[in-house]
């Protein structure tokens, strides 16, 4: 009964949302969740923009995993969720557009030994320890069998897993600075 009224109530505000949002009206919710990754790089400076246009809009953001921000789409736990999209294209539930793509930037202190090399290859970069969060299977095939320091694959979700697990890399930059 109790799983049974979940979902009415669930509906119910849903349909309450959508007719407020049909009507025009410049009120209502939005819930996001998003991975740590699209939270730094564009969810916050998004939502502060559509405050500005929609001031009395309530949004409701949440970082988590690009796993979990899935499982909370899915379970209609929020309206839209922004993250690694190959692990949402299995779920025939889920509507999916791409919304950017990003190269892969690296980092590190000033006077680390590999800065000494005049081009840097991935076999070096994997020859020490890296500081991400976990990277999907996709990307995790790109790397050969042997990734040294840098980190490992998961044998069961095959996700690359880093020497050092960030679930939120605000403050990266405090982390190599020694």
């Amino acid at each position: 009964v109790l799983e049974h009224t979940r979902g009415m109530v669930l509906a119910e505000s849903e349909l309450l949302r959508q007719i407020h949002l049909v009507a025009g009206l410049e009120t209502g919710s939005l819930n996001v969740a998003f991975g740590p990754l699209p939270g730094t790089m564009s969810v916050y400076p998004a939502a502060g923009a559509l405050l500005a246009e929609h001031p009395n809009l309530r949004i409701s953001l949440q970082s988590a995993s690009w796993r979990e921000v899935i499982h909370a789409v899915v379970e209609k736990k929020v309206d839209l969720g922004i993250a690694e999209i190959s692990g949402a294209m299995h779920h025939d539930s889920l509507q999916t557009d791409l919304i950017g793509q990003h190269r892969v930037h690296f980092l590190c202190r000033a006077g680390h030994p590999i800065l000494r090399e005049r081009r840097i290859t991935l076999t070096q970069l994997l020859e020490y320890p890296w500081a991400t969060t976990r990277l999907p299977p996709r990307m995790a095939k790109a790397f050969p069998p042997a990734i040294k320091r840098a980190g490992y694959i998961d044998a069961l979700s095959g996700d690359f897993v880093p020497a050092i697990d960030l679930w939120a890399p605000l403050n990266l930059s405090a982390l190599i600075a020694k």
